[in-house]
């Protein structure tokens, strides 16, 4: 049988303005991971600046960081690694 159909598959939707209404690009997240990571930059003068609180979603066939994030706070940070956990994970049939 020769007929097409729509594959359900996980996806973050990236939006170039709060206001669109299309994405204008997007990021398949079957097969990948959510990993929170702290990077801490310093500056020559000790103080630190950067985008500190950061995850990375790790593509695991190609065993390679696919994209990373940074939030404004830990708390955000969490926030989004537990939701694109869930999400992928009940996509992938766990629990």
């Amino acid at each position: 049988n020769n007929k097409s159909s729509d594959a359900v598959v996980p996806m973050l939707l990236f939006y170039w303005f709060e206001s669109s209404p299309n994405p204008s690009s997007f990021m398949v997240l079957d097969e990948s991971v959510v990993v929170p990571v702290e990077r801490p930059t310093v500056r020559n003068d000790g103080a630190e600046e950067g985008n500190k609180h950061c995850f990375d979603i790790v593509h695991l066939p190609a065993k390679r960081v696919t994209r990373s994030f940074s939030a404004l706070d830990i708390e955000s940070r969490d926030k989004w690694v537990k939701c694109l956990t869930t999400v992928m994970s009940e996509f992938q049939g766990g629990s």
